[in-house]
C-alpha cells in the first residue's frame, strides 16, 4: 500500500468513527395550546407556518392567532371598529407573499391583506365585493410569486399587484359577476370552488362542485380540466410536527384526538310523534351535498346576528331549489334586504294541545323565482323524481305550461291536465281552502281532477 493509499484509508476510518459523534438535532417542541377563554375549545379553520417561522392560525369566531418564532405565547388579531382591522373573526384561509405579505380569507366577509406583519389590514368585504364573493373556501388562498389566487363560492379572484387590479374567473352559468375585478372570464366547470393548492407544474390546482383541474397562465389565464386529488385539508405540518385542525384546537396528529369537554352531554330525547315532521332536502345531494356549518341553526355568529332560525346552503348560480314537501306557495317575491324569497304552507301539520298546527318553509336569497303564489303542482311532482320546468306562453297570448318529465324504461306516456277556471288577480273570488281531504274554492269541480290523476298515477 502506498503512502497516499494509507492516508486515504486512515482518513476513511476517521470519518467513519466521527459520524456517530455528531450532535443530534433536538426533536421539535409542541406548540403551546391556543388560548381558550370560553371553555368550549378553539375551532381551528386554518393553520400555516410563515417563511419567518411564525405560526398563524385562523379560527371560528376568535379571529387570528399568531405565534412568532421563539415566542411562548400566542398573539391574537381580531376584528374591531377600526378600518384597518381584519373584516371578520371567522378566518378559514391564510397565505404569504414573497415580500412579507399576509393574506387571510373569511367565511362570509371577504378577505384582506397586511404588508406590516398583521398590524394593519386592507380588506375586500361587502363594500368592495358586492353581494357575492363573500365566502372564501377553506384554505383557498394560494400565492405563486407576485400572483395571489383566492377561491370562493362565486369563483376565483386573481391579483398580481397586491389587489390594485383583479381578474375574476367563474363559470358559464348565471351572470358573469366581477366584484372588484377589471375583467371576468368563464373558465371553471363550476363557480363553487371547494379547494385550491399549489400544483407541481407551476399552476394552481382546484376542485369545484362540477369538476377539477389546474389554473395556468398569467397574462392569459387557461384552465386544464382533469381529475385531481387535493392534499389533506385537516392535517398540517408546523415546525416539524404534524397537527390536526379540530374544533378543539390544534392537536398532535400522532396522538389520540382529545375532546374539548371532559364529559359527554346526555342524549336528546327521541323524536315524538305527532310533533315531529320529516321533509326532504331543498338542495339535491347531486347538486350540492354540503350544508354551511358556520351559521348553523341557533347560531349568532359570535354575537353578530340574531339567533339563526334556519340553515345555509351556499350554492352556485343556477342550482335548483326544491320545495321540501307538498304545499301551497303563499309568498314569492323580495323580502329582507331585497332577497328573492319563497314561502310555502305545507299540507303536513303537527299537533299541539290537540290541535293541528300548520308548517311553513321559507327559502331566502334565490337568484331567480320560478314559482308564483298559489303554485302547488310542482311541489307534488318533484319529490316523485320529475324534472319540472315552466314554459312561458305570454307571446302567444296563452297561459303558461308546467312540464314535468321522468326518464325511465318502457313506453313514453303523455298525461295532460289543465286548470281552466281563471279569475283576475284582483277578483274577490280567489279563495281556496282545504280541510283534510275536502277542498272548497272557485271552479273546484272543474278539470282539476285531471291533475290529481296525473299525480296519483
Amino acid at each position: 500500500m502506498t503512502a497516499w493509499h494509507r492516508v486515504a484509508a486512515a482518513a476513511g476510518v476517521a470519518l467513519a468513527l466521527a459520524a456517530p459523534l455528531r450532535a443530534q438535532r433536538p426533536a421539535p417542541r409542541s406548540l403551546p395550546a391556543l388560548p381558550d377563554t370560553s371553555g368550549w375549545g378553539v375551532y381551528v379553520l386554518a393553520a400555516v407556518e410563515a417563511p419567518d417561522g411564525a405560526v398563524w392560525v385562523g379560527t371560528y369566531g376568535e379571529g387570528i392567532f399568531r405565534l412568532p418564532a421563539g415566542a411562548a405565547r400566542w398573539e391574537q388579531i381580531r376584528s374591531d371598529t377600526t378600518a384597518t382591522s381584519i373584516s371578520w373573526n371567522f378566518v378559514d384561509a391564510l397565505a404569504f407573499g414573497p415580500r412579507g405579505e399576509v393574506w387571510y380569507g373569511t367565511v362570509g366577509n371577504g378577505w384582506g391583506l397586511s404588508t406590516d406583519g398583521g398590524a394593519h389590514w386592507r380588506n375586500w368585504a361587502l363594500k368592495q365585493l358586492g353581494p357575492e364573493w363573500q365566502y372564501v373556501a377553506p384554505g383557498a388562498i394560494v400565492t405563486r410569486g407576485d400572483t395571489t389566487v383566492i377561491g370562493t363560492a362565486d369563483g376565483l379572484q386573481i391579483t398580481a399587484d397586491d389587489g390594485a387590479h383583479w381578474t375574476a374567473i367563474g363559470d358559464t352559468v348565471g351572470p358573469r359577476a366581477r366584484g372588484p375585478a377589471d375583467r371576468a372570464l368563464a373558465l371553471l366547470p363550476s363557480e363553487y370552488v371547494l379547494r385550491l393548492w399549489r400544483a407541481r407544474a407551476g399552476g394552481v390546482g382546484f376542485t369545484t362542485l362540477r369538476g377539477a383541474g389546474q389554473l395556468v397562465g398569467g397574462k392569459e389565464w387557461r384552465v386544464r380540466l382533469a381529475p385531481a386529488t387535493p392534499p389533506p385539508s385537516d392535517v398540517v405540518t408546523l415546525r416539524g410536527r404534524r397537527y390536526r385542525m379540530t374544533h378543539c384546537g390544534l392537536q398532535r396528529a400522532d396522538r389520540a384526538p382529545q375532546r374539548c369537554l371532559p364529559a359527554i352531554a346526555p342524549p336528546a330525547d327521541a323524536p315524538a310523534l305527532p310533533r315531529t315532521a320529516w321533509f326532504r332536502r331543498p338542495i339535491d345531494r347531486t347538486d350540492n351535498s354540503r350544508i354551511d356549518e358556520t351559521y348553523r341553526f341557533g347560531s349568532t355568529m359570535g354575537g353578530n346576528f340574531q339567533a339563526h332560525q334556519g340553515i345555509e346552503f351556499n350554492n352556485p348560480d343556477g342550482t335548483p331549489v326544491h320545495a321540501i314537501g307538498g304545499g301551497q306557495v303563499v309568498y314569492a317575491g323580495p323580502a329582507e334586504a331585497g332577497a328573492l324569497t319563497v314561502a310555502i304552507r305545507h299540507d303536513t301539520t303537527i299537533v299541539r294541545d290537540g290541535r293541528p298546527v300548520p308548517i311553513y318553509s321559507v327559502y331566502y336569497h334565490n337568484s331567480a323565482l320560478l314559482v308564483h303564489v298559489g303554485d302547488r303542482v310542482r311541489a307534488e311532482l318533484e319529490p316523485l323524481g320529475f324534472e319540472v320546468r315552466w314554459v312561458d306562453m305570454a307571446e302567444t297570448g296563452r297561459a303558461g305550461h308546467l312540464i314535468a318529465t321522468h326518464a325511465g324504461p318502457g313506453r313514453n306516456i303523455l298525461l295532460i291536465g289543465h286548470l281552466d277556471t281563471v279569475f283576475e288577480a284582483d277578483s274577490p273570488f280567489q279563495r281556496f281552502e282545504r280541510s283534510g281531504a275536502r277542498a272548497t274554492g272557485p271552479g273546484i269541480g272543474d278539470d282539476k281532477g285531471g291533475v290529481v290523476v296525473i299525480i296519483a298515477a
